[in-house]
């Protein structure tokens, strides 16, 4: 049923008619209705890659992250008002919309990407949002082994000691890991604002 201009200004007018003790009750249900709307609608509609690369890259601006931090601490203090409880619980429903977009984003792009390769030593694992690749029959990230090698400016031998790994294995993860930079990127920095999200503080332990 098609809602005309007019009846959405006769809404509003209701609305402003209402008194003042009945206006957190509409505002409630007018959440409720919001998030029920947006969780039938499906998350990502879209196969362009620019478009989920955009989806994946949202993130909660640095006033909007700093006001969430303080009523997590206000919370937790257990001086926060209601008012500013309610502003916690609309924050958190935001975050937890934008994370499952992402989530799906992230899901969307991984099955855009035919593997044209037939991976001897890599495979698949089940887990929530990561798409990458691990060492088959371990728990091994194929970008932890190549980001090791890179940082400690291993050899190939090395890396293969260092890891019990065949040579061959080794070199099918550099072989992978530089034609996946793209995909390895964006789980790493959806690992970091998760890590954020849970108050984790990289300065601290810079610092430290």
């Amino acid at each position: 049923m098609a809602i005309s201009k007019g009846d959405r200004q006769r809404v509003i007018q209701l609305v402003e008619q209402l008194p003042d003790e009945s206006l957190s009750e509409v505002i409630d249900l007018l959440n409720n209705l919001l998030r029920q709307t947006r969780q039938s609608q499906p998350l990502i509609s879209s196969n362009s890659e620019e478009l989920l690369l955009q989806v994946m890259g949202r993130r909660l601006l640095p006033d909007d992250q700093a006001r969430l931090d303080y009523l997590r601490e206000q919370n937790e203090s257990g001086d926060i008002t209601e008012a500013e409880h309610q502003e916690l619980l609309d924050f958190v429903s935001r975050v937890e919309n934008e994370d499952a977009e992402r989530v799906a984003a992230i899901l969307q792009l991984a099955q855009n990407q035919v593997e044209v390769d037939d991976w001897q030593y890599l495979a698949k694992r089940n887990h929530p949002w990561r798409k990458q690749l691990y060492v088959k029959g371990q728990k091994l990230l194929a970008s932890t082994v190549w980001q090791d090698m890179i940082a400690n400016e291993m050899s190939v031998e090395e890396a293969a000691e260092n890891w019990d790994l065949p040579l061959d294995a080794i070199n099918e993860i550099i072989r992978y890991c530089e034609s996946h930079q793209d995909l390895l990127k964006l789980e790493a920095d959806e690992e970091y604002y998760h890590l954020v999200e849970k108050g984790v503080s990289f300065e601290s332990k810079v610092a430290a």
